[in-house]
């Protein structure tokens, strides 16, 4: 969540953020507890209990497994199945292999919002699949746009460009 967004949601009527990347557990107790008392008893999922999280990381399928680029521990903890978080890595390279190209084009071509708009998206998509670095320097690249600080947009786009490379290499080992 950018800085100030809290606070104008807040003015909005927003009562509570729950902020991406999502952590299943923290969003499934903050519906819970949100939930109307007239309408009924909330239900947590199988293995959720109705308790704050505790900030551990559950043991993880296949949690040995090292990609450089991507936490491969907490996305597994996050997504919960290894099927479904290995054919979302999948996807993501499917939507975003080619992003650091769209990203330099669309800056070469004055299209800033543009820019904005596919950091940010990347950013989003990167930090719910555990992928920090690629996390940060799409933020960085939000960030210089969004506060008009271009003059070094050039080495966040090619910092932004090896981070993307080094993850896409990784999810594509997964695939062999």
């Amino acid at each position: 969540v950018m800085d100030g967004d809290r606070e104008r949601y807040k003015q909005a009527g927003l009562d509570i953020l729950v902020p991406k990347p999502i952590d299943f557990d923290r969003l499934f107790f903050t519906i819970d507890n949100l939930a109307s008392q007239d309408a009924g008893q909330p239900i947590s999922p199988p293995g959720i209990q109705n308790e704050p999280p505790q900030n551990k990381t559950p043991a993880a399928p296949n949690d040995s497994l090292e990609l450089p680029g991507i936490d491969m521990k907490k996305g597994l903890a996050t997504w919960k199945k290894t099927e479904i978080y290995k054919r979302s890595l999948s996807n993501f390279i499917k939507h975003y292999a080619a992003s650091g190209f769209h990203i330099d084009d669309h800056y070469h071509k004055g299209e800033t919002d543009a820019v904005r708009r596919l950091a940010h998206k990347i950013k989003g998509a990167a930090g719910s699949l555990a992928m920090p670095q690629l996390t940060v320097a799409a933020s960085q690249i939000e960030t210089a746009v969004v506060q008009g600080e271009l003059e070094h947009i050039d080495q966040l786009i090619k910092n932004f460009d090896s981070e993307l490379e080094t993850v896409v290499t990784s999810i594509r080992t997964l695939k062999e």
